[in-house]
């Protein structure tokens, strides 16, 4: 019945506006438009749900989240968001403040840096930030915060285009994400499984300052840089004879493979929309994770979705005529709903 809803109410809205759709917030049955973001979020209550259309979003000012809010944009691949655009925000940053837990951000592209807290008090717990386009992402107020008391983050499918700083938050899963520079400040009961790690720098391993991790089935340009941690069934393009070394313990560990005999098509050592994380024929990470499933973010009972399509109504197609007929202007609007 909700995405039955959605997909009116999204049909109403490209009907009203063939440039720029405004962004739509969603409270029960009644819906609110707007074309800012910061006067939607304004408007919101706890638990409502706020769809960002494609095109920019610019912010003039930080950006606050401070209710439990779900917010879905129409996706960050171009490949995938042909007929609306890329959701694109830009500008100042964003920030979660205290009473947001339980909000969700899913499909959008950051431009600007993403913040689990503006102050120390402003601790959240059930965060999930799924299959968008992030900057810096930050777990705490900023790239050097510790001890925040941010807990339950959840961070899947994602492309993080710089660093994660985890400002020693608890109970966090990062999984299928493709990560670019470094990972920074985890400290205990943090699980990264079925990542690809791209860093390869010359003074740091990919992570940094972090210990009593859970590292399983990803992928290593680098050494991990880990310690106390659980280091296993994870692929590196380095000779890891050894490993998983140090304070660390672990098994099943792949080294000295080159990386352009992994994946179908992924030799950079930065994301691309044209790459294909798949694993190559015959590389002997497939079925090689620790649960029976490939390694990398195509591994996991669910895999990777294919450009990272988010939950909600994805529109295919929009074809507005140039001409009325009858007095008539023809719209036709293609949307798929989405199983996951």
């Amino acid at each position: 019945m909700k995405k039955l809803f959605f997909l009116l109410v999204l049909t109403a809205v490209y009907l009203q506006s063939f440039s720029q759709a405004p962004i739509v917030l969603q409270d029960g049955d009644e819906i609110f438009t707007h074309s800012r973001l910061d006067t939607i979020i304004a408007h919101a209550k706890d638990g409502n749900s706020i769809y960002i259309p494609g095109g920019t979003i610019m912010l003039t000012s930080e950006l606050y989240i401070d209710k439990e809010l779900h917010i879905y944009g129409a996706g960050h691949y171009p490949d995938s968001s042909a007929a609306t655009q890329v959701t694109f925000v830009s500008g100042a940053n964003t920030f979660f403040r205290k009473g947001a837990s339980r909000s969700s951000i899913t499909g959008v592209y950051f431009n600007n840096d993403l913040y689990l807290s503006k102050l120390a008090e402003d601790t959240v717990s059930y965060i999930s930030i799924t299959r968008c386009s992030l900057n810096n992402l930050m777990l705490g107020s900023g790239s050097g915060a510790r001890n925040t008391g941010n807990s339950n983050i959840y961070i899947a499918e994602n492309v993080v285009r710089s660093n994660i700083y985890g400002a020693d938050a608890q109970y966090c899963l990062f999984e299928k994400n493709i990560v670019n520079l470094q990972i920074n400040y985890f400290t205990n009961n943090c699980t990264f499984q079925n990542n690809i790690f791209n860093y390869s720098g010359a003074s740091y391993d990919p992570f940094k300052d972090c210990n009593g991790l859970v590292v399983n089935n990803n992928f290593f340009r680098d050494y991990h840089g880990l310690s106390n941690s659980q280091v296993n069934n994870n692929i590196f393009t380095i000779n890891i004879s050894g490993a998983p070394g140090g304070t660390n313990i672990g098994s099943g560990n792949i080294g000295n493979l080159v990386q352009s005999e992994v994946f179908a098509n992924f030799t950079l050592t930065v994301f691309s929309y044209d790459a294909d994380f798949h694993l190559k024929e015959g590389c002997p990470g497939i079925n090689g994770g620790t649960d029976g499933t490939d390694i990398g973010i195509y591994g996991t009972p669910n895999p990777y979705k294919p450009s990272a399509v988010p939950v909600n109504p994805h529109i295919r197609k929009v074809m507005i005529a140039t001409e009325s007929q009858n007095g008539l202007l023809p719209v036709e609007i293609s949307v798929a709903a989405q199983d996951n």
